[in-house]
């Protein structure tokens, strides 16, 4: 029995040896020159809403064997929040610490299903009721339209009024505001502004068509004799506010309930569709 014992101690004995002399060859080599790594970054960049990097030699630089050996710890990054943070990479029994900085310095993605939009004179148009679609990982500050233009105006006014107005729309009007409102009729070319809240900002083209019926001028009561007859149509002139060649030939005119051969008051009907 007491050589058994012998026996098995002599084998702990061994077994704690040969581990021992693992355990202090480890510590030597992890104190060796050979094991040790150097801090490369201290402060870093990140954009806000993206991962940091948890590979080991985007931090530290030594031996190809022995880098990647380290643990990279980034769990108090807030990638979604602008800010200062500590990133931790252990190697060995060192810690290093790296500082990576969060900003936001990309710009909104801004789209919109309805590239074009049909309103009417007096309509008021907000940006907040086009439809857009805005994609950032920080708050928006603001969306406003920031420049109207216009290749395609018009009045049917040939005031000198009319006319600046006119120039100014074709020549683009620089602007900010969250809602528009048309006098009138043409086809507008609209920039809408679209900024986060650390003044990154993008813009959107949308066109707008600010439709208006024809207009009929010179209508009025007519007299005539019996069994005679009056060309409404070279009476009347009509204009379109985007049809340029729209003219009274345009305008349909309804007789049927005029009587020419029996005396009395009859309506005539003029109407008029552009395209």
């Amino acid at each position: 029995y007491s050589k058994s014992t012998t026996k098995h101690t002599n084998r702990w004995l061994t077994f704690l040896g040969i581990f021992g002399a693992l355990i202090l060859g480890v510590v030597l080599l992890m104190q060796s020159p050979l094991f040790r790594v150097t801090l490369t970054n201290t402060e870093m960049h990140l954009e806000l809403g993206t991962t940091a990097s948890t590979t080991p030699s985007d931090y530290i630089s030594g031996a190809d064997w022995c880098v990647p050996l380290s643990y990279v710890d980034t769990s108090n990054v807030k990638k979604t929040q602008v800010g200062r943070y500590p990133i931790y990479i252990y190697h060995g029994f060192e810690k290093y610490t790296c500082y990576v900085n969060v900003t936001d310095t990309t710009p909104p993605i801004v789209t919109c299903d309805v590239k074009n939009k049909t309103v009417t004179p007096g309509e008021i148009v907000a940006v907040s009721n086009l439809g857009l679609k805005i994609e950032d990982y920080s708050d928006i500050k603001s969306m406003a339209f920031t420049r109207i233009a216009s290749t395609h105006f018009y009045t049917g006014l040939p005031d000198e009024k009319t006319e600046e107005m006119r120039a100014e729309y074709q020549k683009g009007l620089e602007m900010y505001a969250e809602e528009f409102q048309f006098a009138f009729g043409g086809i507008y070319t609209l920039t809408i502004t679209v900024e986060d809240a650390f003044h990154n900002s993008s813009d959107l083209t949308l066109t707008l068509k600010v439709e208006q019926p024809p207009v009929i001028e010179s209508v009025k009561d007519y007299y005539m004799a019996i069994a005679t007859e009056i060309p409404f149509e070279e009476h009347i002139t009509a204009w379109d506010f985007l049809d340029e060649d729209f003219s009274a030939s345009n305008v349909s005119i309804d007789t049927s309930e005029l009587q020419t051969e029996k005396a009395g008051t009859y309506p005539v009907y003029f109407s008029a569709t552009d395209s």
